[in-house]
């Protein structure tokens, strides 16, 4: 087999990598102990499976539009990373709550892949991501096409569903903020 880059040149003036470690920790993960949600409850795992190509969505009801990730041990929450489904053009209005407390309220950005939602820390036990209203679909990037070989067109219409593919939930470094 040919590599194209067998032939490259190296370049290793720089010398060896630096001792120690070559990033620094800016947040903590924080482990999901079990995942509860109003609708399709048998595919809320796959929210937590690091597979891009799973999801779980609500039914289109906004009541039930909500999924509820526990912690193992009250744990400060300051973050959670979403994957979205129809990431790209649609803009959910969702409200982020920690135990029974709102910690985040409004509409996520379009983006071209995760987005990072952050609040204030917080202590809980759980938190909850909700729907709050109806999706804005919206072409945020100049109708841009996207070749994944993946076409998800059956529930383009409706739009009181929230959809995710992927979800990380993070606290700060340091527990006692």
């Amino acid at each position: 087999m040919d590599w194209p880059a067998a032939a490259l040149p190296s370049y290793l003036a720089l010398g060896p990598t630096p001792a120690g470690p070559s990033f620094s920790m800016t947040r903590r993960p924080i482990v999901i102990d079990s995942v509860k949600a109003g609708s399709n409850d048998r595919d809320a795992g796959l929210t937590l499976d690091d597979n891009e190509y799973t999801k779980w969505h609500s039914s289109g009801d906004q009541e039930d539009g909500w999924i509820t990730y526990k912690f193992d041990k009250p744990r400060i929450v300051n973050q959670v990373c979403l994957k979205l489904d129809r990431w790209r053009n649609t803009s959910y209005p969702v409200k982020v709550m920690v135990d029974d407390e709102m910690v985040l309220s409004g509409p996520t950005p379009c983006t071209l892949g995760y987005v990072t939602l952050t609040f204030e820390p917080k202590r809980g036990r759980e938190l909850t991501i909700s729907l709050g209203g109806a999706t804005t679909v919206d072409d945020a990037f100049g109708q841009i096409v996207e070749v994944t070989g993946i076409i998800d067109q059956a529930h383009a219409s409706k739009s009181s569903r929230l959809s995710i593919a992927e979800a990380e939930v993070y606290g700060p470094l340091n527990e006692s903020k």
